[in-house]
């Protein structure tokens, strides 16, 4: 696992509902300090992985999935497939597959929500979302606020049902 300056540790975390991300592009979300992109195939599969070509950092959030399904490197052109394993590089003749590889982290979508698993591999099942919730599962856009009272009030207005409904439809 990449050492990371804010380190996150090994657990599921919350992306995104799948539908903020555009088919056949590479977004980037950012979680514990951390750049990361998530790419989200034709197919709808998706993958997670920092932000950064294993060959010399490039951004690969500025490069595309190509017609293989292959995150492409904005820099050389390198290539990954959806395990992360290095697929070619087009500009070496004689030269077709990457000998690096891509870290790409586990990814789970519940209820039309993306979530990845810090690591190289699960250690645990993502939570249950779909099967405790189903289509009773509100959304709400992240926002800041700074609001003069107990932290506790703002916290129990963040799982009132009846607060979303009357407040934030």
């Amino acid at each position: 696992m990449k050492h990371l300056d804010n380190e996150l540790l090994p657990s599921w975390y919350l992306v995104d509902a799948l539908e903020t991300f555009p088919k056949n592009k590479i977004s980037t979300f950012t979680r514990g300090g951390q750049q990361f992109a998530i790419a989200r195939h034709k197919d709808n599969t998706v993958q997670v992985f920092i932000d950064e070509c294993p060959h010399l950092k490039a951004r690969l959030s500025k490069g595309h999935i190509s017609k293989k399904g292959h995150i492409t490197c904005p820099f050389h052109a390198w290539s990954f497939d959806k395990k992360g394993d290095g697929a070619e590089i087009p500009t070496i003749e004689g030269s077709k597959k990457c000998h690096r590889n891509l870290e790409v982290y586990p990814v789970s979508i519940q209820a039309g929500l993306v979530f990845f698993f810090f690591g190289t591999e699960a250690l645990f099942a993502p939570p249950p979302i779909a099967e405790k919730f189903g289509s009773k599962l509100l959304m709400s856009k992240s926002f800041t606020t700074n609001q003069d009272c107990p932290w506790y009030v703002v916290s129990a207005n963040g799982f009132d049902i009846n607060h979303f409904h009357s407040v934030h439809n």
